[in-house]
């Protein structure tokens, strides 16, 4: 889970690491887990109980190059300054390889 690995140095909230670390840790507790990671499985169940895909391959994008197209085309700097873990194309790129 990217947001859950985050550091000191690649925090984007002005409140910083503790303040997200705090929230992700109430989140987990709304999700009846133990920890942000276990967040994640339980949205995997849930996506997988109403049939929605979770690949990028099922959605038919397995390519390299669909994946720079993703990037080159719907990667905005200004529209992921909300997440609380700073984005960048090659974050981004790593995060779309793992879910191919």
């Amino acid at each position: 889970m990217y947001n859950a690995a985050m550091t000191s140095t690649d925090c984007g909230d002005p409140r910083g690491i503790d303040y997200v670390r705090r929230t992700m840790d109430e989140l987990a507790n709304l999700f009846g887990v133990s920890s942000p990671l276990h967040v994640q499985q339980r949205l995997q169940n849930l996506l997988d109980s109403i049939g929605l895909k979770r690949s990028l391959r099922e959605l038919g994008i397995s390519a390299a190059a669909d994946i720079g197209l993703i990037i080159q085309h719907g990667f905005n700097p200004e529209r992921v300054k909300n997440n609380p873990r700073l984005v960048t194309e090659e974050s981004l790129r790593g995060m779309l390889e793992r879910i191919k």
